[in-house]
């Protein structure tokens, strides 16, 4: 039950980490997560399918954060420098 409580506060923080471009929250949420996954974890399907949830949740809100990026980096690569020349 506590394990359960810690993951699903990460994946919480990592999205909240996330909103605000917190890299250094988001390495220490990391380092959380990994200490977790070396201990021997049992959860019951309701905790397994609400933990499921909060990374698929995780998951999408990094791909369409990536989605964005690669958007912002085009718009910057372009050359559109004469635009705002007058």
């Amino acid at each position: 039950m506590v394990t359960t409580l810690l993951l699903q506060t990460a994946l919480d923080d990592a999205l909240k980490a996330l909103t605000v471009f917190d890299a250094d929250q988001l390495e220490a949420i990391e380092q959380r997560i990994a200490s977790l996954q070396k201990q021997q974890l049992a959860f019951s399907v309701e905790e397994r399918n609400l933990l499921s949830a909060k990374k698929d949740l995780l998951g999408t809100v990094v791909e369409r954060g990536l989605c964005n990026l690669w958007s912002l980096r085009r718009l910057n690569n372009r050359n559109v420098s004469d635009l705002w020349a007058h």
